[in-house]
């Protein structure tokens, strides 16, 4: 259901970009992909051994400003949870939504290819429930994410392209650390 709500939010976005495109800088782009946030820490928990990966659809709508610097606004929709055991305990997680704004670096590599490096911030809600051998302990919420990330975007002629990107995100609270990779379609306007 998930997957059908973020596909047909992705449809209407697309439909409705040339007309939001007119108001805004040198070149719009909206892009949707998957991407994996590989978690650092799950309710205090170190899972960073366990190939702890939380799988999202993500969608992205951004702005050029000029040829070296834009703006986009992200947002991720929960699709692959993730369950896991460590020793004795048992972790599952799955992320609700993340939602972020960031300011984006392009460098032109070649008329068709571009190199980006992106800094930002949002929100992200993941839910997680740890059981124990003496008990169960669950929880979520919302919290702060501060974003850096760098990445790669190729056009196969005109408006098409794909792009592949990593951001590494840092919670406001300790052990809501994220590695994100993504890859995604990209049309711009």
């Amino acid at each position: 259901m998930k997957v059908l709500f973020a596909a047909a939010a992705a449809a209407g976005l697309l439909a409705a970009s040339p007309t939001f495109a007119q108001g805004f800088g040198q070149e719009t782009y909206l892009n949707v992909g998957y991407t994996s946030f590989a978690l650092d820490q799950v309710r205090g928990q170190d899972v960073s051994n366990a190939d702890f990966d939380l799988g999202t659809v993500t969608g992205r709508f951004g702005s050029k400003l000029n040829t070296n610097f834009g703006l986009e606004a992200e947002l991720a929709v929960g699709v692959q949870d993730k369950e896991a055991s460590l020793g004795a305990t048992t972790i599952t997680s799955k992320l609700n939504y993340e939602a972020a704004a960031f300011a984006v670096g392009y460098l032109p590599v070649t008329t068709r290819t571009e190199l980006f490096a992106r800094v930002g911030v949002g929100l992200i809600e993941i839910e997680s429930e740890v059981t124990p051998s003496t008990g169960d302990a669950s929880g979520g919420g919302s919290q702060t994410l501060f974003g850096l990330g760098v990445g790669v975007q190729h056009f196969f002629g005109g408006v098409n392209g794909i792009r592949a990107d990593y951001t590494r995100y840092t919670g406001e609270e300790r052990g809501a650390d994220a590695d994100a990779l993504g890859i995604s379609y990209v049309r711009r306007f």
